[in-house]
């Protein structure tokens, strides 16, 4: 004989004997009390918690611990579980009746077997209150009556006068609150993946106190699933998705209706996986790609008129340049030559009109201007200490022999460095500035003060005889320095009357 622990009880069957225990299932034994089988959890058995066993064909139905078993040719082919009908903790008793039922009753109800469900016939009241339990139970094919004992009381049922009720109505939606809101079931409904407390209220079926009707409710293609408060539906967290919710009552003898329409609703995700928020980014990247690439774009034009205008700068100066070899080194040497040639034809006496000074002047005049191209050729980057002094360098080289007296001054608090371009600008504009003085202001002073503190300023005075600043005119001397000093950052300012002119350079 197999291994059989705690036997509580041994039943008459077909094959012959079942012995059932609540520790090791069910044993199977002949006539002759011989083992035929064991049937367990190891092979199939939902529970080894046995408590009764009945058999009249080649089909064992084992009574266990919440539900019970068909056993087949040597295996479990169906298993009854709250899935599929049964209530209850612990079975007391299985039979068949003279109309060929199968009944289950267990510690809490009476259950006819319909096809592959149990139907638990609850228009029969066998308990009065929750606490009440069925003990045992006895059924009699002579009277096709039943007698139940219970923890209370003793009860015996003529199953002829068992009619199932077949009536079941449908429940209907009361109503849906999200985070204690109610919201409008006639609306779409939607929900926020924040709402973490969702309620469907239904209304009520039964018209007794004494109804049993139950709710069952089944999400897109899940199970049945029994409501856990009586018309109440709880979510605490549903993902992000779309849902179709069914529900369905199932009254006390186990007929059931499902709810006509489905309650169709829908779980919005977080903000940034909603097609408005990605349309948004996708719109803002967009944005974002175009300034970044119209930024790009924008550096490259820059850099390209930047280079262009360094080519035009650099070709305006070339032209300058040119143009002050041809009109000042040009001038003197003309004017060199031309003394030259005048001291050779006279006797060079004392009193001749030209003497070898003016050819000396004319000649230091002429080396002080290629000095000063050649350092504005020469010099990449400057300060303004480095280039006030080659310009004061040149300034004295420059009206050394002539009766200009010129007074230098500066208050350089700031010594600013500059490129080669606007350190030459600078430098074009003040030369001019002190050449102009020379060829046109008939003047016997001049003073060039330079001040540099959060911007420069730079002032050349003369006692000349003034001009009338009204009257400049494109093509003008003046008129190229005020435009010189424009593309260097700086505004040129012109003030003149009859007692001198002020040419004043500051930074913008």
């Amino acid at each position: 004989m197999g291994a059989v622990h705690n036997i509580e009880n041994l039943f008459k069957i077909k094959q012959g004997y079942g012995m059932v225990s609540y520790e090791s299932g069910l044993s199977i034994l002949d006539e002759k009390l011989n083992f035929i089988s064991h049937i367990n959890k190891k092979n199939g058995l939902h529970s080894n918690f046995v408590t009764t066993v009945f058999a009249d064909t080649d089909t064992v139905y084992i009574g266990a611990r919440k539900g019970i078993a068909q056993w087949y040719d040597n295996k479990i082919v169906k298993t009854f579980k709250a899935e599929e009908g049964f209530s209850g903790n612990l079975t007391r008793l299985i039979f068949r009746d003279v109309k060929n039922r199968i009944w289950v009753l267990t510690d809490k109800d009476l259950l006819l077997k319909t096809k592959n469900i149990l139907k638990p016939i609850g228009s029969i009241r066998i308990l009065d209150n929750h606490e009440d339990l069925i003990l045992k139970g006895d059924y009699s094919a002579s009277n096709h009556k039943l007698t139940v004992v219970s923890k209370n009381k003793i009860t015996v049922i003529d199953l002829d006068k068992i009619v199932p009720n077949t009536m079941v109505k449908s429940t209907e939606i009361s109503k849906i609150l999200h985070d204690a809101e109610e919201i409008n079931v006639k609306d779409n409904i939607y929900f926020e993946d924040h709402n973490r407390d969702i309620q469907f209220v239904f209304s009520s079926v039964d018209k007794n106190l004494l109804g049993k009707t139950s709710l069952f409710y089944k999400i897109n293609d899940d199970a049945w699933k029994p409501f856990k408060e009586p018309r109440t539906l709880k979510f605490s967290h549903i993902d992000e998705g779309k849902y179709s919710l069914q529900i369905k009552s199932v009254n006390e003898d186990g007929y059931e209706k499902v709810m006509p329409n489905k309650i169709e609703f829908t779980v919005l995700g977080p903000f940034y996986i909603r097609w408005w928020f990605i349309v948004f980014t996708l719109l803002l990247a967009g944005l974002f790609l175009y300034n970044y690439v119209n930024e790009i774009n924008k550096k490259k034009y820059i850099k390209r008129l930047n280079q262009l205008r360094v080519k035009h700068q650099l070709e305006n100066e070339r032209k300058r340049i040119s143009r002050d070899l041809h009109d000042n080194i040009g001038a003197y040497v003309t004017s060199l030559i031309s003394k030259i040639d005048k001291i050779k034809n006279s006797e060079n006496t004392i009193g001749t009109a030209v003497t070898y000074d003016d050819v000396r002047l004319d000649a230091e005049k002429i080396l002080a201007l290629l000095r000063q191209t050649i350092w504005v050729l020469g010099n990449k980057d400057t300060n303004l200490i480095a280039l006030y002094d080659n310009f004061k360098s040149y300034a004295l080289k420059f009206l050394q022999t002539d009766d200009i007296k010129i007074i230098f001054e500066e208050e350089i608090e700031n010594n600013r460095k500059f490129d080669a371009t606007t350190g030459s600008g600078i430098f074009r504009i003040i030369q001019e500035a002190l050449q102009n003085v020379y060829k046109h202001a008939h003047a016997n002073k001049v003073e060039i003060n330079v001040i540099s503190k959060n911007k420069i300023i730079i002032y050349i005075k003369d006692n000349g005889h003034g001009f009338n600043p009204d009257n400049l005119r494109d093509g003008n001397g003046l008129i190229n320095m005020k435009e010189r000093a424009r593309e260097l950052g700086f505004k040129l300012n012109i003030y003149s009357d009859s007692s001198g002119t002020t040419i004043e350079l500051y930074e913008m």
